[in-house]
């Protein structure tokens, strides 16, 4: 919807998660790890003020699709480009309302997070917490002739990865980017080894990325990723 909800900003699900991270981090005694998973951006798209407005047609990309993709397409993918999501999203003046309300929502999720490191600022926290933003998955939003998140192009897949270690050790990598193959299942095994433990291999089917931040690339790193 491009009105706004009928909520007040500090009664949706972005901040009231934002103020329940916080209270967890006021509370904790000693080391902590706190999983943050806002719900938004996602549908319903009903933004409170003022992030229903921000955004216009103007910010609209266009889609990321060819013809030819329609064109005698794998019976699958005709299948999924023919579900209702998907003929909403192949609609242009579908796209000109949901996204910027969609990029409302994520305005909204960037000035919250922004709260929280305020938090571990003035808290003293931010020097010894590290931080990763991650994601689940993407959102076709009309590219390919798609909605939502169901095949394995670059909008459903391909999602961000930033890791903040504070300590000196992670000086080498700061500021860069890395290309190696990496999945979400590698979370678990890095928490484990920053936190001074033993990863147990015979557990956990992900593998560190301790070394990729401390410039330390491994020689028998993997060649493939799963997307499932």
């Amino acid at each position: 919807a491009d009105q706004p909800a009928n909520i007040a900003e500090a009664d949706s699900e972005t901040a009231w998660l934002t103020d329940e991270a916080i209270r967890f981090v006021d509370q904790a005694a000693g080391p902590w790890c706190a999983l943050l998973s806002y719900i938004k951006p996602h549908w319903p798209y009903i933004v409170p003020a003022p992030y229903h407005d921000m955004f216009g047609p103007d910010h609209v990309p266009p889609a990321t699709r060819h013809p030819v993709e329609r064109e005698d397409p794998h019976p699958v993918y005709r299948a999924y480009m023919q579900n209702r999501i998907a003929q909403a999203f192949q609609r242009e003046d579908v796209r000109q309302k949901v996204i910027p309300a969609y990029m409302g929502l994520i305005k909204q999720a960037d000035d919250h997070l922004g709260r929280l490191l305020d938090h571990l600022e003035r808290t003293g926290q931010m020097a010894d917490t590290m931080i990763v933003l991650t994601s689940d998955h993407g959102d076709y939003l009309g590219d390919h002739w798609l909605g939502e998140k169901d095949m394995f192009h670059d909008p459903s897949v391909k999602i961000p990865l930033i890791v903040h270690d504070p300590r000196p050790a992670a000086d080498a990598t700061r500021g860069t980017t890395c290309d190696a193959l990496v999945e979400s299942i590698d979370l678990a095994a890095t928490f484990v080894e920053a936190a001074g433990g033993t990863v147990p291999a015979h557990i956990l089917e992900g593998r560190s990325l301790m070394p990729w931040l401390h410039g330390d690339a491994p020689h028998d790193w993997r060649q493939w990723v799963v997307s499932e």
